[in-house]
């Protein structure tokens, strides 16, 4: 009887090791539906990764933060989404994925469908109220006859593509106050080729989408004529 207790004690010791080492299999098994969690990922984080990866490839070249060509920086989703960009939830009102989407942009071609449904899901997927979180300086300015908003709203969007501090087309700088000044003659507006180029002679901005606004070129007119000041 002895023997028999001391072989049932072996075998349910063993059992008991049996049962700890596949209780220990699976738990350190990965769970794939898990994975974003295990990584701090939610799935709209990695669509954002992959779309942001797009962008920086395709159009980072010519929309970055120092030559935001037509006013866009693919490198900074938070002013993307607060200049209107970028819609939320909506890829066909969202003028950066319109672009794309119709063949506009990059204007060298290559981008492939897969890359277009990438940026197509990544806005898809965003909230109705995703957070903008914008520096100060960066926040978006009323359009106004001073320096601080021509910068942004028209230099920035319309000139820094072909005329910034690493590419000087026709020798011409936006890219500070002090080089846009160089083409300003304080107080006369019809001698500044700033002004002249985007509203007499009509030669600036070129490419899409055109020629500046009446209200546009009415605050460069106003900022000159009361002195082009760093306001």
């Amino acid at each position: 009887m002895k023997k028999f207790s001391a072989k049932f004690k072996s075998v349910l010791l063993i059992a008991a090791s049996l049962v700890t080492v596949l209780l220990y299999q699976n738990c350190a098994k990965p769970v794939a539906q898990s994975s974003y969690v295990v990584s701090g990922l939610t799935e709209q984080d990695i669509s954002q990764q992959k779309a942001v990866g797009v962008l920086n490839t395709r159009c980072a070249r010519c929309h970055n933060p120092e030559s935001p060509a037509a006013g866009i920086d693919v490198t900074n989703v938070d002013l993307m989404l607060a200049m209107g960009h970028v819609v939320p939830t909506e890829p066909n009102l969202s003028p950066l994925f319109n672009s794309i989407q119709q063949g506009q942009m990059p204007p060298s071609g290559g981008i492939t469908q897969e890359e277009i449904t990438d940026i197509a899901d990544w806005i898809a997927g965003m909230r109705n109220d995703t957070p903008v979180n914008l520096p100060p300086g960066t926040v978006p300015l009323p359009l106004a006859a001073n320096f601080a908003s021509i910068k942004q709203n028209i230099i920035d969007r319309r000139c820094l593509g072909c005329h910034n501090s690493t590419n000087a087309r026709g020798g011409v700088s936006y890219s500070t106050y002090a080089a846009t000044v160089n083409t300003v003659q304080r107080g006369v507006p019809a001698s500044s080729a700033f002004y002249t180029s985007v509203a007499t002679r009509n030669t600036m901005p070129q490419g899409a989408p055109g020629s500046l606004s009446q209200d546009e070129k009415r605050v460069i007119f106003d900022w000159i004529l009361n002195g082009a000041l760093n306001n």
